[in-house]
This record gives structure tokens, C-alpha cells and sequence, in this order.
């Protein structure tokens, strides 16, 4: 566990924010912890599996990314912090939220020689995330 300043003198009072992988985001989280007083205990599962199963089953804060269907049923809210910094983040100083990434359709590389009808139909489709996440919802809990 890094236990964030705010709450070193009291570890009870911290908040439990538990990570995955090699540690995803945690050099993210330990400095927004710093610079924002946030009362953070930050963990890494030690496997994806561990890290899923502990924020299932316990009320810890976690790395989590859209659109994925692990945490859906739990309605995670999005922390907000001030809005990305471009100055500040490529040189590794991280006040501020991350940048947002735009999720990019592919398709196979000949569709439109092969399927015009498909690939024009596929070009023209989006969805928003609410309606990724109601898709998402949906099949967590009807699967």
C-alpha cells in the first residue's frame, strides 16, 4: 500500500483505491492524491483476476476505463478533476484529469471493395457512450 500524505497520520481514514496490471495509472493517482489532498491507500492487485475480485467484493475506489463490462452493474462515477494539461502531463506532472481518447472503428482492411453496402452502413454508424453503456448493462445483467 502508498499511503497518500493527507491520511498517513490516521491509514483508517485513507481510501482504499485498488489498481490492476502492472500498476496501471498509479503514478497517475499517487500525484493527483498529492497535489489534491486526497485521502488515497493505493494498491495493485497482483493479478487481473485479484484486482477484479477486490474491488468486486469490497468498497474501494479502482482503476476502471469505457467501456467495459467488469464494474457496469456497480454504476461507478467518474471522479472529476480540472481539465487536462497539456504543458503539465507530457513532462510527467499530473494535477489535472487525462486526456479523453476517442474510440475508433476499424474494419477488415478490403470491406469496402468486398461489402460496399456493409462497409458504407459501418461508416455511418455511432452509438454514444450512454448507449454503449445501456448495451452494456443490458447483457451484464440478462447474460
Amino acid at each position: 500500500w502508498w499511503i497518500a500524505p493527507s491520511c498517513r497520520h490516521d491509514p483508517e481514514k485513507c481510501v482504499p483505491l485498488i489498481s490492476g496490471g502492472d500498476g496501471w495509472y498509479v503514478d497517475y493517482f499517487m500525484q493527483i492524491a498529492f497535489h489534491h489532498k486526497l485521502p488515497l491507500a493505493i494498491a495493485v492487485g497482483k493479478t487481473s483476476a485479484d484486482w477484479k475480485g477486490l474491488c468486486l467484493e469490497h468498497q474501494v475506489a479502482q482503476f476502471w476505463w469505457q467501456p467495459d463490462i467488469s464494474f457496469i452493474h456497480l454504476d461507478p462515477a467518474k471522479v472529476v478533476f480540472p481539465p487536462y494539461n497539456d504543458k503539465e502531463q507530457p513532462i510527467g506532472i499530473y494535477k489535472t484529469d487525462v486526456d479523453r481518447l476517442t474510440l475508433i472503428k476499424y474494419v477488415y482492411n478490403d470491406l469496402k471493395a468486398v461489402a460496399k453496402g456493409v462497409y458504407s452502413f459501418l461508416k455511418r454508424m455511432a452509438f454514444s457512450m450512454e448507449a454503449v453503456e445501456t448495451m452494456l448493462k443490458d447483457k451484464k445483467l440478462n447474460a
